[in-house]
């Protein structure tokens, strides 16, 4: 790692510790570690950089679990084995493994509270990518909240034709937001979604799909505290 590179690292992670990012100074981060983290025994964030870094989004461990779904589902041998369906990353796994690196690099360690804020950046982050699963497949990744927690899906279509998420990524919504008069959900963002941290508060906008430059239709920051 070079200077700079250390250097930028170091401004990212003030960022964080200020609560003063945007989701693409997430983007940045993940692919400054990328390399450092290959050698770190933190592959959880080398396999969200490399899936953030490639274009073409046909490899990686999230590929390779929404296929395994896909196989089970499509399978009609009657042998096969109870398949353990759990999100691939979670704030805690994410959390710990951004940590460890920041230990290594001599810089303090970020709060879950904060930790949480980022996962979420990274579920943003992948809102639309679309997965190859095999024979030209394609799984679309979605953004969806609860009262309990934010959480990235991949979308398969079962055999009978109908359309199932299965959850890949999930974080704690502990920012209270409201969501009594959607139930308790998952409900899916239909709208571009945008996550940024402003002076310790973390927002989650919803952007019009047909007008990104006109005024955000979501406007619920997610608070830190009561």
């Amino acid at each position: 790692m070079d200077i700079k590179e250390r250097w930028l690292i170091n401004r990212l992670h003030k960022l964080i510790q200020l609560g003063r990012f945007h989701e693409t100074d997430i983007l940045s981060l993940l692919i400054l570690l990328r390399r450092f983290a290959s050698h770190n025994n933190t592959s959880s964030i080398k396999q969200l950089a490399d899936f953030v870094a490639h274009i073409n989004k046909d490899r990686g461990i999230l590929k390779q679990y929404l296929k395994q779904i896909r196989d089970y589902l499509y399978d009609t041998s009657g042998s096969r084995e109870l398949l353990s369906l759990k999100p691939v990353y979670t704030n805690t796994i994410i959390g710990l493994a951004l940590n460890n690196i920041f230990k290594c690099m001599g810089l303090d360690s970020i709060d879950a509270y904060r930790m949480n804020d980022v996962t979420i950046s990274i579920i943003s982050l992948l809102q639309d990518v679309e997965i190859t699963i095999d024979d030209g497949l394609v799984s679309k990744l979605g953004v969806y909240i609860s009262s309990t927690n934010v959480l990235l899906a991949g979308d398969i279509v079962l055999p009978q034709g109908h359309t199932a998420s299965f959850w890949i990524v999930s974080a704690e919504n502990n920012h209270e937001l409201q969501l009594k008069e959607l139930g308790v959900g998952p409900i899916e963002f239909t709208g571009l979604t945008e996550a940024f941290c402003l002076d310790g508060k973390f927002w989650l906008e919803q952007l019009p799909r047909k007008n990104l430059t006109g005024q955000c239709c979501l406007k619920q920051p997610f608070e830190k505290g009561g």
